[in-house]
């Protein structure tokens, strides 16, 4: 499926895969430009979910995978909804793990698959010395 918004130039799988499709390009040194099809390495943000670059008429963006699978295949995101991974892998960007929800429906799958962080998995834990005034603070 064409991803949205970059219809004539990306593309979007049902698995999460990401490929730019073959395309001819005016070049800034003045000729066109044949871009190969090909498919594109997926990184990391630093909460763990995949990113691609893309790049329309000059202007690049960075998009999450997830968010691209969902509004292909799907339609666009609902006022007030989010992406779940249903099976709590952030990596998985198959369409099968991926819905739209409400923050609650997100949280309560982050809860069931045992990924929300705390004590000391929680990235805050040890950032306070003990003289700072949290470490006063009792739960």
């Amino acid at each position: 499926m064409p991803v949205v918004g970059y219809e004539s130039t990306y593309a979007v799988s049902d698995a999460g895969r990401v490929k730019r499709v073959e395309s001819v390009v005016w070049n800034c040194k003045g000729y066109y430009l044949t871009r190969k099809e090909r498919v594109l390495k997926p990184g990391n943000d630093r909460d763990g979910y995949q990113l691609v670059g893309l790049c329309q008429d000059g202007q690049r963006s960075t998009r999450k995978v997830h968010r691209l699978v969902l509004e292909a295949f799907v339609g666009p995101c609902p006022d007030g909804h989010q992406t779940r991974h249903l099976n709590g892998d952030k990596q998985d960007n198959s369409l099968g793990n991926l819905a739209w929800g409400t923050a609650a429906e997100q949280m309560a799958d982050i809860e069931a698959h045992g990924n929300r962080h705390r004590g000391e998995a929680h990235h805050f834990y040890g950032r306070c010395g003990s003289d700072h005034w949290l470490a006063d603070v009792s739960i």
